[in-house]
């Protein structure tokens, strides 16, 4: 959506916060029983991370939804 498009909500909401990332780089291989409990161990941590990231991002959205709302509400009742 271009600028000129936007609510005065939405564009100051789109500046706050970031989203996470949710992928995680690719994991070590091997076939030893120690690479393989360290390759379980880090998949673990990824899905943990993962998890985690999309419960934030989804906060973030969240925030900016209301941040737009009460803004453009703001904006709305002034115009009335």
């Amino acid at each position: 959506m271009s600028d000129e498009m936007m609510t005065e909500g939405e564009r100051i909401a789109s500046n706050f916060s970031m989203h996470l990332p949710t992928d995680t780089p690719l994991l070590p291989t091997g076939s030893d029983p120690k690479s393989l409990q360290v390759i379980a161990v880090l998949n673990q941590i990824a899905a943990t991370h993962k998890a985690s990231a999309e419960i934030v991002n989804a906060s973030v959205d969240q925030l900016r939804e209301n941040i737009r709302d009460a803004i453009d509400n703001a904006n709305s009742s002034r115009e009335t």
